[in-house]
């Protein structure tokens, strides 16, 4: 992996924090790209088992995201993914990506984001019509 993947993983990650009212609890990005489209969100907890806050990331860490698809991209190795859940637990992420071939096209957003809030915050939900 190359240094500015690892600075833009860091990055993410530091603005994911700094992006939330209550820095020390579970945070995760859930965000879906295209090419020129980003559609990315925030979601967060106090402590762990508290109510899932929902709020649209900042144009800064949907920036963050897009640099990272398009420099990922360049990377001979590497594959395009299209789902990106970016997880902030007791100071250490994770990263698992969603590849194109294993999104389905009978099912959008407004499915694929619970089953990701569910997975990452122990079955919890997150009221999508309101951002904290």
């Amino acid at each position: 992996m190359n240094t500015r993947i690892e600075e833009l993983f860091q990055s993410i990650g530091l603005e994911a924090v700094r992006s939330t009212d209550s820095p020390s609890g579970p945070i995760l990005i859930y965000c879906e790209v295209e090419e020129g489209v980003v559609s990315a969100d925030l979601l967060y907890q106090e402590t762990p088992g508290a109510r899932v806050h929902f709020r649209f990331c900042p144009q800064s860490i949907r920036n963050l995201i897009y640099e990272l698809w398009k420099v990922w991209m360049a990377e001979p190795a590497q594959q395009e993914w299209r789902i990106l859940c970016f997880f902030v637990k007791d100071g250490k992420f994770s990263v698992d990506f969603t590849y194109p071939g294993d999104v389905s096209d009978k099912e959008g957003l407004f499915e694929r984001r619970p089953r990701a809030v569910a997975r990452y915050f122990d079955g919890a939900t997150a009221d999508f019509t309101r951002q904290s």
